[in-house]
């Protein structure tokens, strides 16, 4: 795609968000439904390190800007603040525990940030529903306000463990991790094996989650290959799926062959539809749904 259509796309986008400048010299893009008359659910979307808020819409998630066009919902996405550890670089960082920013691990500042952010969306529009949704750095701070609020009703969280040790609550989580993400374990996902990533790990972070929803039940596991997003002809990617029954709110883990550190950038582009709809709505995530995993975006190879 030509780099000027890219580059109109991107200034479409800006112009259907709305920026909130808050306390601190902080701020969030925001979008909600032009009209409505019943509460919607407001989905906060926290961005990975060094990434734009604007950059994580367009490019990670832009499922969700489709859902919020065709269901009405809220959309929140903060920015963090310059703390990156690499140095004195000043990446975009949140605070969420042992990894990543300049910061204590009592530094609670983007607790309460994002405890800002949904007030001020509360002033605008009438909530139904919170949502959490982060990627790496910033599905790491979702967890810690989920730990932090208690009255989080779901996560949606890519590539990240807690790392940040509080009680997790009883709240439906889907965790999604990539096989071929090294940073974070890669196919094992037992520990995090990236220094600047201390924490518990995945999988005992879906553990953790499933202790607090009380499940019982067996956990039922499944494998489903996975339509490549652009290319009919290329190998489809695994995605295997446990799913833990009998719980007070349903925790779905899955492990996508292939996938690395990015929820939906590189040769394997998985579509985040039926993720994101099991945690804003709780519609079943089946397997069914995992062999429709075709992204509707445009391709993109990273190298």
């Amino acid at each position: 795609m030509p780099h000027r259509t890219v580059a109109l796309l991107l200034l479409a986008t800006a112009a259907a968000l709305e920026t909130l400048h808050l306390s601190n010299k902080r701020s969030c893009l925001f979008h909600a439904p032009e009209e409505t008359t019943t509460p919607v659910p407001l989905v906060v979307v926290l961005h990975g390190y060094n990434v734009e808020p604007l950059n994580t819409l367009d490019f990670y998630f832009s499922d969700l800007k489709r859902l919020a066009e065709e269901r009405g919902l809220a959309i929140a996405a903060p920015r963090g603040r310059r703390l990156g550890a690499r140095g004195n670089d000043g990446s975009l960082c949140w605070a969420a525990g042992a990894c990543c920013c300049r910061t204590k691990t009592k530094d609670d500042a983007d607790v309460s940030f994002i405890d800002e952010v949904v007030e001020a969306v509360r002033r605008r529009a009438a909530i139904s529903a919170l949502v959490l949704v982060g990627h790496s750095n910033g599905g790491s701070l979702a967890l810690r306000v989920a730990c932090a609020r208690r009255d989080v009703d779901a996560l949606a969280i890519f590539n990240a463990p807690l790392t940040h040790d509080c009680a997790v609550p009883a709240t439906r989580l889907y965790l999604r991790h990539g096989a071929a993400d090294a940073m974070l374990g890669g196919r094992e996902a037992s520990r995090v094996a990236h220094p600047h990533v201390p924490g518990v790990g995945v999988r005992e972070t879906v553990a953790r989650f499933a202790r607090a929803n009380g499940c019982a039940g067996a956990v039922e596991s499944n494998a489903t290959q996975a339509a490549h997003a652009w290319d009919a002809l290329a190998p489809r990617a695994l995605v295997r799926r446990s799913e833990h029954r009998n719980c007070a709110a349903p925790v779905v883990f899955d492990v996508v062959d292939e996938l690395g550190h990015w929820p939906s950038f590189g040769l394997l582009q998985t579509d985040l539809r039926a993720p994101l709809l099991f945690a804003i709505y709780g519609e079943p995530i089946t397997a069914a749904s995992a062999k429709n995993n075709v992204r509707l975006g445009r391709p993109t190879r990273i190298k």
